[in-house]
């Protein structure tokens, strides 16, 4: 029993009697990679009227089927993560902008289990297309801009006497949780074997025999891939999302967005997140295209919220500043989406054999990565092409390189 009786009456508002609850599948699709979701339903009494009702809520659970799944979540810090990006800081920053842009909190228990609210309810739900369309990605950049906004808005109110950056209020949930240089933990082992995946797949895209060195020497240098990391200390930093793939994009009909899934959350400038969102969303000639629309289309919403707040976006963050920092994090992120397209590529039934085998979780995440994706790569056409139109223009930077 994850969640108890007693846990169940504190999620209900005030003057509803519990009467009983149930937990039942929230989908049979893969949702995430490092957490089970289910449908919470909570049946009560109306203290005051006698009305019989219930509530349905997103229930998020540490994977429980695997112990090997279990400790790589605990030891990547992501579920515990996000259970304080949720109770800390994501429902005081949606108070500071026009609209939602993630679930609402209602309860958790640390290292156990997240509860939200059910987006279902309001019409949500992911987008079932293998890439977003023009108006999607609109959307989802207002969500994105939304985030960006609260954080920088929430920093202004906070700097009357001095500035103050969010960071230093929410370290642990802020802290980088998707790459780690540390030997001691398991997203070390990740980036070493993702390193070496686009190390054995360069020879696709280019004959150049350096490009394999050239990437490892920029990724684990600490002036290249380290530095991106941290902090800027050149542009505006917000809290951003940093899990900009498809599945934590939801939609309702009026093509509104929210974002899910927050626990690979850290704090570096707002163009990480758009970068990341544009490259691993969209067609390359799409994106080719429309490259600049969207930027100023983010921009503007970004701009907008902040002048609800009688914030200057121009003073925060100038545009041209902003545009010059996509030059400046287009390699980086790059990178950062050919290591997460190992992931979130990959055909759905492939990614459920690999969390429902405990050899193959270890395989896949910690030894040997490579074998799946060089395979999928040579077997699976869609694959390749999706998969490439990230990696085409990742070798063609690091060919430049000197």
């Amino acid at each position: 029993m994850i969640i108890t009786r007693t846990d169940c009456e504190k999620i209900l508002p005030n003057r509803k009697v519990l009467t009983d609850f149930a937990i039942s599948k929230y989908s049979d699709e893969l949702c995430g990679f490092f957490s089970e979701n289910y449908k919470l339903t909570l049946h009560f009494r109306d203290e005051i009227s006698g009305v019989i009702g219930r509530q349905t809520f997103f229930f998020k659970t540490i994977p429980e089927k695997m112990s090997c799944h279990k400790e790589y979540t605990k030891n990547m810090g992501v579920f515990r993560k996000e259970i304080l990006m949720y109770k800390d800081i994501l429902n005081e920053l949606s108070k500071l902008v026009s609209k939602q842009f993630a679930p609402n909190y209602f309860y958790s228990i640390t290292d156990k289990f997240l509860v939200l609210e059910d987006m279902r309810l309001k019409g949500y739900k992911n987008c079932k297309t293998e890439y977003l369309d023009f108006d999607k990605m609109k959307a989802a950049l207002g969500a994105i801009a939304r985030l960006h906004a609260a954080s920088i808005i929430f920093e202004e109110k906070k700097s009357i006497n001095g500035p103050f950056r969010i960071n230093e209020q929410f370290p642990e949930a802020l802290s980088e949780a998707t790459f780690s240089f540390d030997e001691t933990k398991v997203r070390y082992f990740w980036c070493q074997i993702g390193i070496r995946c686009l190390e054995e797949i360069s020879v696709y895209f280019s004959r150049n025999v350096r490009i394999a060195s050239k990437l490892r020497k920029y990724f684990f240098s600490e002036d290249g891939f380290k530095k991106f990391l941290l902090p800027s200390e050149k542009y505006r930093n917000v809290i951003c999302h940093d899990d900009l793939w498809c599945n934590n994009f939801i939609f309702d009909d009026r093509n509104d967005c929210i974002l899910v899934d927050f626990q690979l959350t850290r704090y570096t400038p707002p163009v990480c997140d758009v970068l990341l969102a544009l490259h691993i969303n969209l067609d390359s000639e799409v994106l080719a295209q429309n490259m600049n629309k969207f930027l100023d289309c983010y921009y503007d919403f970004l701009s907008y919220e902040l002048s609800l707040n009688n914030i200057s976006a121009s003073k925060v963050i100038p545009k041209s500043e902003f545009f010059a920092s996509a030059e400046d994090f287009k390699l980086p992120i790059l990178i950062e989406c050919g290591l997460y397209g190992t992931n979130v590529f990959l055909p759905e039934h492939l990614s459920l054999e690999i969390v429902s085998c405990a050899e193959t979780f270890n395989r896949f995440y910690m030894t040997d990565r490579a074998f799946y994706i060089l395979k999928e790569f040579h077997c699976n056409a869609k694959f390749r092409k999706r998969y490439s139109q990230v990696l085409m223009p990742l070798f063609e930077i690091l060919e430049k390189m000197l």
